[in-house]
């Protein structure tokens, strides 16, 4: 009797050491756990604190919007006869698309339109699409328009001098390509004077050569009379109105350079488009006119 007291108290203290082992094992989990989560939750904390503070920056850093104001005079480019009812949208200068944010406006009897829009900081210039109206003008595009223009002129070629002018210089026009053009003008403080005898080239390229290329397209410059002609009449750049027309160009953004006594002086983007006119003029603002006419 003795034995069977003693084999129990033996079993029970066995299974109350074995119980009281375990109770501590899984209380040391328990803690192990609970510090676990907690670091967790700090970590998570952390990095939640982070990420917040990094985008807080990121979108801190942004350089910001200015309010302009352009006016411009929607102008026949034959006639100098302002438009009426031509829808103007305002384009990104660097990509030719519509700007964002600025929405078209539609000129009035006197020709006139005028944008106040956001720009981001940095910007310098925007362009402008003179939308054609069927049967009587084209799509017109412009670049480089100062963010304080105002009353700039904003060009509208009709159909007729689109088709026509050409035809005068010599020139087949390929309704799959563009046609740009432009003026090559000396700042004498605000005025532009025509730079002439001076010739342009059109390229592919991202920078201008220092001596003048081969031009992509056919280029011609215009005569007396305001409008393009043949080379054999009109081989450089007219000292009366500095303008230039370059066709057939392939569509995408070209790159027209400008040389004055086989200097490099200026340079300009244009975005050529099929079925359209492009227009951009050069500026030299160096101390004198280069242009090489007596």
């Amino acid at each position: 009797m003795l034995r069977k007291i003693t084999v129990v108290f033996a079993v029970v203290f066995l299974l109350f050491v074995f119980v009281n082992c375990g109770g501590d094992d899984e209380e040391t989990g328990g803690e192990g756990e609970g510090e676990g989560e907690g670091e967790g939750e700090g970590e998570g904390e952390g990095e939640g604190e982070g990420e917040g503070e990094g985008e807080g920056e990121g979108e801190g850093e942004g350089e910001g919007e200015v309010e302009t104001t352009i006016t411009g005079i929607v102008t026949d480019f034959q006639t100098r006869d302002p438009v009426e009812g031509i829808t103007v949208q305002p384009l990104n200068n660097d990509t030719g698309e519509n700007l964002s944010g600025a929405d078209s406006k539609v000129s009035n009897s006197d020709g006139e339109v005028s944008f106040t829009m956001m720009v981001p900081a940095s910007t310098e210039f925007v362009g402008f699409l003179c939308k054609g109206v069927s049967g009587e003008s084209k799509d017109t595009y412009q670049v480089n328009i100062k963010l304080d223009a105002k009353d700039e002129t904003l060009w509208s070629v009709s159909e007729t001098t689109y088709n026509f002018a050409p035809t005068l210089a010599g020139i087949t026009l390929d309704s799959a390509k563009g046609v740009v053009a432009g003026a090559v003008y000396w700042m004498d403080g605000s005025d532009e004077v025509p730079v002439g005898c001076g010739t342009v080239a059109a390229t592919a390229d991202s920078a201008c050569p220092d001596t003048e290329p081969e031009s992509l397209g056919e280029v011609r410059y215009f005569g007396d009379g305001g409008l393009p002609t043949t080379l054999e009449k009109q081989d450089s750049i007219n000292p009366n109105n500095g303008y230039f027309l370059v066709a057939n160009i392939d569509l995408g953004k070209t790159l027209v350079c400008a040389y004055a006594d086989g200097a490099l002086i200026g340079s300009t983007h244009i975005f050529s488009k099929g079925n359209s006119i492009n227009i951009g003029n050069i500026y030299y603002e160096g101390a004198s006119n280069p242009g090489t006419c007596d």
